[in-house]
């Protein structure tokens, strides 16, 4: 199954214009990057998913994503596809060695997170990241929010109602540990407090390195595997709807 996604998401790529790097063999399972556009005068999005293998949609959608052409001229795109091809194919969070890839950021040990980094500290700085996800105790959609700035709250609600209208909103006050509000979590707000974490997820890594806005999305893995495809498609053609309003904002310095 992860092999011929693999075929897929590379066959979607190439067809698109991507190039289409091979930036680590994980036990047989290449770890590609995929990259298009080198336009100064354009905003860069980074998109990642599959980083816990217990989550096919998210990779299921970025495959779907590919396939219809949706990444055009607007942006210059860096996207990471399946971060996590050996935990996919064995349908687990982890990866081979039992370690969640998205706890391995801040002193990186695993070789797939040290490959992700060595590729992605040659790119060019995000406006935008967007990292695909799911959860397997919530019963609704949800998102994080990262802000570079102390602007407006403008991007989370309008992606939230969007999703809605395919489906269930996450309505509890706590998730994860961490407060939440109508399908809202705002864990962060500066490069200090990250940098006060001793565990960083690949959100934490990419803001601490160059603050932007990030959005990650999570779609309840107790609903349908297509229901969760398309509520990842609609979040992240949203997001891209609002991109001019959030590259012109990721300039604003406080």
């Amino acid at each position: 199954m992860v092999l011929e996604l693999l075929d897929q998401v590379m066959n979607h790529s190439l067809g698109q214009g991507f190039v289409v790097q091979k930036i680590a063999d994980i036990l047989g399972f290449p770890l590609i990057a995929l990259q298009k556009g080198e336009d100064a005068s354009r905003p860069t999005v980074y998109l990642s998913s599959g980083i816990h293998g217990d989550e096919p949609a998210a990779p299921m959608a970025m495959s779907e994503l590919l396939k219809s052409g949706f990444f055009a001229n607007q942006a210059n795109w860096r996207i990471c596809p399946i971060l996590n091809p050996i935990g996919l194919d064995l349908g687990q969070r982890e990866n081979a060695n039992g370690i969640d890839l998205n706890r391995d950021f801040r002193v990186p040990k695993t070789t797939e997170v040290i490959a992700y980094t060595n590729w992605i500290s040659k790119q060019p700085n995000p406006d935008l990241s967007i990292a695909l996800h799911e959860d397997w105790e919530s019963t609704g959609f949800y998102m994080y929010q990262i802000r570079p700035t102390v602007s407006e709250n403008l991007f989370a609600p309008r992606i939230l109602r969007t999703v809605a209208k395919l489906g269930p909103i996450e309505s509890s006050t706590e998730i994860d540990g961490h407060a939440a509000a109508g399908g809202l979590i705002e864990p962060y707000a500066s490069k200090l407090e990250i940098d006060k974490t001793e565990i960083w997820s690949e959100a934490d890594y990419q803001c601490h390195r160059h603050p932007h806005w990030h959005f990650t999305f999570e779609t309840p893995s107790c609903l349908s595997l297509e229901l969760r495809i398309r509520m990842q498609i609609r979040a992240v053609k949203e997001a891209m709807r609002i991109l001019p309003s959030v590259s012109r904002l990721s300039s604003i310095k406080d």
